[in-house]
């Protein structure tokens, strides 16, 4: 992570502080081992809520189709509690849950309309997030961000320069 997102971090760290204690509370409650890269994240800020000034902006690949998303802020401890359940229950459209047991989310999406959530798959740490689609008969969707949280965190940036890589507007 580059210095100015760090500084970036430190200063927007305001909402929960994770300790050790607590990270192994949330292992146990998934019965996983976090990955280290996150677990660090999680000891050095804690839950972040994002403002206007820094890198929130990232790539989200939905089968053919890359789009830029932002993230709102990540979860604190009962968050990341609460909203699994929340997304493990029996949605109405096909009566299946809206994530697999496997995907914990750790923040949210800066979405107008709904609550969307960046995942971290508990089998091999990739990043993920849930995209409500348009069609309001359909389920929601899931779509690939990053293999690592650390390759994540590295892709965050102004959502102009993205614009400019993926040649939008």
């Amino acid at each position: 992570m580059n210095n100015k997102l760090k500084t970036n971090f430190k200063k927007q760290a305001l909402k929960t502080k994770f300790n050790n204690e607590v990270i192994s509370e949330l292992e146990k409650y998934f019965n996983i081992e976090l990955a280290i890269d996150y677990k660090e994240f999680l000891l050095n800020y804690g839950s972040v809520l994002f403002e206007l000034g820094l890198p929130d902006s990232f790539i989200v690949k939905y089968d053919d189709e890359e789009k830029i998303e932002n993230i709102l802020n990540f979860l604190s401890f009962q968050e990341i509690i609460d909203a699994y359940s929340l997304l493990r229950e029996k949605n109405k459209y096909d009566g299946e849950p809206q994530i697999e047991y496997h995907m914990i989310p750790i923040a949210y999406m800066n979405e107008s309309y709904s609550r969307n959530y960046i995942l971290i798959n508990k089998k091999d740490n990739s990043i993920w997030c849930t995209k409500e689609v348009e069609d309001f008969d359909a389920e929601k969707v899931t779509g690939f961000i990053a293999n690592s949280f650390t390759e994540f965190i590295k892709s965050l940036e102004d959502e102009n320069d993205l614009e400019d890589k993926l040649k939008i507007g």
